[in-house]
């Protein structure tokens, strides 16, 4: 009596021939892009971008630049630059909200059952964030030369000028993203989150 051993079939691969397989850089963008969607799909998230920005500028200029600056016009390009910043920082708390919401509901356990890399959620959640802030930016930008900001700077040293706040903002990113991966409460966040941000 013969008996015969059958080899298993090796695996077949899931890439195709010729192109490069997933990658982290790609899964990110991907989940970065949903989070672009999600805001423009949320009004709240699209008045935090757009509106906030625009009544900070004008609370500083119009309400305190006449008694601090002594001309709202001389305060409005001193207070220009600072209020971007301060919009950056209380806008990458929403971040790490964002992302303990995301914990809270779920998400990523779905995403650890898809075939992504682990690190794509955060890039993603982070990746959308610079978008908004970037945004932010430009309309602050565009709405101060409205009210009369004016510079003598040139082109590049504006890009230049929005690219350091990009790096800080990304920097500041991540510490609201490991707050959200420690506490995992939105609440909790956002608590723990003002007391970081009032002394910044």
């Amino acid at each position: 009596m013969t008996t015969t051993v059958t080899r298993p079939s090796p695996p077949v691969p899931l890439t195709v021939p010729g192109r490069r397989g997933p990658s982290t850089l790609r899964h990110g963008a991907t989940l970065a892009w949903r989070g672009v969607i999600k805001t423009i799909n949320s009004p709240e998230a699209l008045l935090d971008v757009t509106l906030q920005p625009v009544i900070f500028l004008l609370l500083f200029v119009y309400v305190f630049g006449g008694a601090i600056g002594g001309s709202t016009q001389d305060y409005l390009q001193f207070a220009l630059p600072g209020v971007l910043v301060q919009t950056v920082v209380f806008a990458s708390a929403g971040t790490g909200v964002g992302l303990a919401d995301d914990l809270a509901t779920g998400i990523f356990d779905r995403f650890r059952s898809l075939p992504i890399s682990r690190s794509a959620p955060l890039l993603g959640a982070i990746g959308a964030d610079l978008v908004r802030y970037l945004t932010s930016g430009l309309i602050m930008l565009a709405f101060g030369a409205i009210l009369g900001f004016r510079s003598s700077a040139g082109p590049l040293d504006y890009v230049a000028a929005m690219a350091l706040v990009m790096v800080f903002a990304f920097a500041l990113c991540w510490v609201f993203t490991a707050l959200a991966m420690i506490v995992k409460q939105p609440r909790s966040v956002q608590g723990l989150g003002a007391l970081i941000m009032l002394p910044l």
